[in-house]
């Protein structure tokens, strides 16, 4: 998750009306201040707002094992800040 799309998120919620909106909110400000110290519990959270049957998270990685997953995500974002923004704009 890049500091833009948190921020993007965040954007978006002063937007749109969510039923779970409080919820959504204290994880994103909880992720902009750099703390995902609960980051398995918030994950958790949302998946139980949308049903999951699969993919419960069961603790948080060591940095040994994050390692991997951070080198492949560093080839690019999801999305760029233009494409958010685009988005924003439909």
């Amino acid at each position: 998750m890049t500091p833009e799309r948190i921020n993007w998120l965040l954007a978006s919620l002063d937007k749109a009306k969510l039923e779970h909106e409080e919820l959504y909110r204290e994880i994103l400000i909880r992720w902009n201040n750099g703390d995902f110290t609960r980051v398995d519990k918030d994950h958790n959270a949302i998946w139980d707002l949308e049903n999951g049957s699969i993919g419960r998270a069961t603790g948080l990685l060591t940095p040994e094992e994050e390692a991997p997953y951070i080198e492949s995500s560093e080839e690019g974002p999801t999305y760029t800040p233009q494409q958010m923004e685009e988005e924003d704009n439909e």
